[in-house]
């Protein structure tokens, strides 16, 4: 998937995510120790729950478990840690 050609996903999904993990894991020539993502409900069920607090139940949570990474989240509204600028809607990018 990642060899020599680029993958984009028609969706942001749960499945997707861990499949993205997956393909980078195999693609990535040295380990991959932690992930850092945003707080999108493809990565964490943070905000799903009434306590606010990640349940670790999530599958790309379990995905990385199991490939001992370990997935922070960036605190929520925090442009500084996407590493993109304040989104303008009359740019576009290619």
């Amino acid at each position: 998937m990642l060899e020599g050609q680029d993958q984009v996903y028609a969706n942001q999904t749960q499945e997707n995510a861990v499949n993205f993990l997956n393909a980078l894991r195999k693609a990535c020539p040295t380990r991959i120790k932690t992930i850092l993502t945003d707080n999108g409900t493809q990565f964490t069920d943070r905000f799903l729950r009434a306590d606010k607090k990640a349940s670790g139940k999530h599958p790309f949570d379990r995905a990385c478990a199991q490939n001992e990474i370990g997935h922070h989240l960036i605190p929520p509204h925090e442009r500084t840690h996407s590493g993109n600028p304040p989104a303008n809607p009359f740019c576009l990018r290619q």
